[in-house]
């Protein structure tokens, strides 16, 4: 599975993963049952070790820059160091919204 198809399932924000309590479990645990952008990232490493995790990320770093959605700060005050976890943070951020990031990184990585 790609990213996006488990962001698709199922997506939260401020947890990599949640299992079916709302407990935080991490990306890869057999338990998640909803991902946050990065989770849904680290899951499709987890489930295909071939899968490019670094490459992802920096596809969807670039598709959010295009957007001019790309946070500019260097951490956030949850500690996230990456600019897709902010992103997918942000107060307002919808499911659809993720998914159709996911998506387009993953066409132009020729995954879809």
């Amino acid at each position: 599975m790609l990213p996006s198809d488990y962001a698709r399932i199922g997506w939260t924000q401020g947890n990599l993963a949640i299992d079916e309590d709302g407990h935080e479990v991490e990306g890869d645990d057999p338990t998640a049952l909803a991902w946050c952008l990065d989770g849904a990232i680290q899951a499709a490493y987890s489930s295909s070790p071939s899968f490019d995790r670094s490459a992802m990320f920096d596809s969807v770093e670039r598709v959010l820059a295009e957007r001019g959605e790309l946070p500019a700060e260097p951490v956030s005050a949850d500690g996230h160091t990456r600019a897709a976890g902010r992103w997918n943070d942000e107060e307002g951020r919808a499911q659809r919204e993720v998914v159709a990031v996911l998506e387009t990184a993953e066409r132009r990585m020729g995954l879809r």
